[in-house]
């Protein structure tokens, strides 16, 4: 009677649960805004110009209220003297389904006085973004809080504050005039 039983509930349990269908959604941007860059050797410098390209990748979501995990790789410049090449994890706490805040913590390559030396980074967004049900595409706009220091011999410490503009939107007005040149889709 005990093997039934456990079929049976065996059998219960499978018919109940569905499939997970937590598809990877990717997303790119690329953040404008100013930034403050602090050396040993030197006075603070603000404000400096602050450009950043990130492209994400998360895993675990299936809605928009879920959390997610996943790789993230960075270029980031601050006026365009100094530069850094990174990577890492980037975390979606969804706090409000519409607004959720995005951590990441990346290690990699600073460029300093120096030349290239170890460094770490951490991010924090803010801002609309969507989960894609159709597509694995999720697009996100809106505030970038980050923070870079160099490990290296030549400490460089760089705080900045960005705009953040999905890649998506960026592309749109040449997608726009390239179906306006052609003569637009048949649909």
């Amino acid at each position: 009677m005990k093997y039934v039983s456990a079929a049976l509930w065996t059998f219960v349990l499978l018919c109940w649960v569905q499939a997970a269908k937590a598809a990877p959604q990717a997303h790119g941007a690329v953040a404008i805004g100013l930034c403050a860059v602090e050396r040993e050797t030197a006075r603070t410098e603000f404000p400096r110009f602050s450009g950043v390209l990130r492209g994400e990748l998360w895993f675990g979501r299936e809605r928009d209220r879920d959390l997610g995990l996943g790789p993230l790789v960075s270029l980031s410049t601050a006026s365009f003297d100094r530069y850094a090449v990174t990577a890492g994890a980037s975390l979606v706490l969804p706090i409000s389904p519409t607004y959720p805040f995005i951590l990441s913590a990346t290690g990699g390559a600073l460029e300093t006085d120096a030349g290239w030396a170890p460094g770490v980074e951490a991010w924090l967004f803010w801002g609309p973004m969507s989960y894609n049900f159709h597509s694995s595409y999720a697009m996100a706009s809106g505030l970038l809080l980050g923070f870079q220091t160099s490990l290296g011999e030549e400490r460089l410490t760089i705080v900045s504050l960005n705009g953040q503009l999905d890649l998506g939107l960026v592309a749109l007005p040449f997608i726009l005039t390239e179906q306006w040149l052609v003569g637009g889709s048949e649909n």
